[in-house]
């Protein structure tokens, strides 16, 4: 139906009463007691409440952290796991991650040190009461950096999200963007020189994107005569810079410069990522 309810209490009986397919989501389900779970079992084996038996089309969806994960999840009651369909392991990986990124339009730095750090995502077996790199704490990565904090303390501030290791690497990038590249020079001026590393070059397209995606009237058209600048020598990364533009604003598939710039070679460059 496309909506999301709580369950229990009322909300059951549209289950009960539904027409259409439709999931009752139970998450961190393995954070509850195996009593607790034991007494979701007549529900999901039976599929009855009380007397009045659930629709063909109703299925459960069981969502729960791994023990690896170390937070505070038991085990799935074999009882029930045993009942489900199939068990998927969902790891975060950087191309999962970038649509919700681009589309909440998440901070430059951290989108160029991930695509030279995709590991840097998430960490697998993460240790116990430290923080540590995860979608979640990059986002809030995102609203620190919003904060504008003085440098000492916006760095103690990342630590305590992604920890001292990955913010001391993550560090450097943010001082590249902030001191040695400029996307809006490297817009306006079309002498500005391109950077040479690799890591340079990405930060500098991710950048780029990220602040067209905020003023479409003042930079689309500096854009597009960059990105026709870097076609000849550097067309992955033209490719990668309006890529990350379309994603950030897809807005911008309705003006005229975009529908000009999908007649002519670089819209066959707007696939896949950079390849580090």
């Amino acid at each position: 139906t496309g909506r999301a309810y709580s369950l229990p209490k009322e909300e059951l009986a549209l289950a009960l009463e539904s027409k259409e397919p439709c999931a009752i989501f139970l998450d961190d389900f393995a954070q509850a007691a195996p009593a607790t779970q034991n007494s979701w079992g007549h529900l999901i084996y039976a599929r009855k409440v009380g007397s009045k038996k659930l629709p063909d089309h109703v299925n459960f969806v069981i969502a729960a952290n791994r023990r690896s994960d170390h937070a505070g999840s038991t085990a799935i009651v074999s009882t029930i796991l045993s009942r489900c369909a199939t068990v998927v392991t969902l790891q975060p990986t950087l191309p999962g991650f970038e649509p919700f990124a681009l589309k909440m339009g998440i901070h430059p730095a951290i989108l160029s040190y991930l695509r030279e750090r995709p590991d840097a995502v998430y960490t697998e077996n993460p240790p116990i009461g430290e923080p540590y790199p995860s979608p979640r704490s990059w986002e809030h990565v995102h609203n620190l950096l919003k904060m504008r904090s003085n440098k000492d303390i916006e760095y103690e501030a990342i630590a305590g999200a992604i920890g001292e290791a990955t913010t001391s690497e993550f560090y450097a990038v943010l001082t590249l963007l902030r001191e040695k590249i400029s996307a809006e020079d490297a817009l306006l001026d079309p002498r500005y020189p391109l950077p040479k590393k690799t890591s340079d070059m990405i930060a500098l397209v991710t950048s780029c994107a990220h602040l067209v995606a905020a003023d479409l009237d003042q930079y689309l058209s500096p854009m597009v005569k960059l990105a026709v600048r870097l076609s000849d020598q550097h067309g992955e990364y033209a490719g990668a810079m309006l890529s990350d533009l379309l994603r950030r604003s897809p807005k911008v598939q309705l003006t005229p410069q975009w529908s000009e710039l999908t007649q002519t070679k670089l819209a066959g460059l707007m696939i896949g990522r950079i390849d580090t």
